[in-house]
């Protein structure tokens, strides 16, 4: 049997609350990706709409696509590169309560 189209978790990243995602700048959730990523999911258990971000400092690139408070994303097809820097930034308000997982997929 083949594996080929089956996407495997490669990295799953936690910002837990104890770090606030700000609406004004981009949170860094992770400096580089160890492997390049073809999907990504994302779990958000914060208060707030979340947004994701790829890029360096000040550079960042938003991803389009949002993600509710509450609510597990489904599998969205997206390459990362190998390297990639990823950030999160919230939507209308600041956030310091709840989590964000990003799980990457390859």
């Amino acid at each position: 049997m083949s594996n080929q189209g089956i996407l495997t978790p490669l990295l799953a990243l936690n910002l837990a609350g104890s770090t606030p995602i700000a609406t004004a700048a981009w949170t860094q959730v992770t400096a580089a990706l160890a492997k390049p990523a073809a999907a990504f999911q994302i779990i958000n258990t914060t208060n707030r709409i979340l947004r994701i971000g790829v890029g360096g400092a000040g550079q960042e690139q938003e991803v389009p696509f949002y993600v509710g408070p509450g609510v597990t994303s489904p599998v969205i097809s997206q390459d990362f590169a190998k390297g990639a820097r990823i950030s999160a930034r919230a939507l209308g308000a600041d956030t310091s309560s709840g989590d964000l997982v990003v799980n990457f997929l390859g």
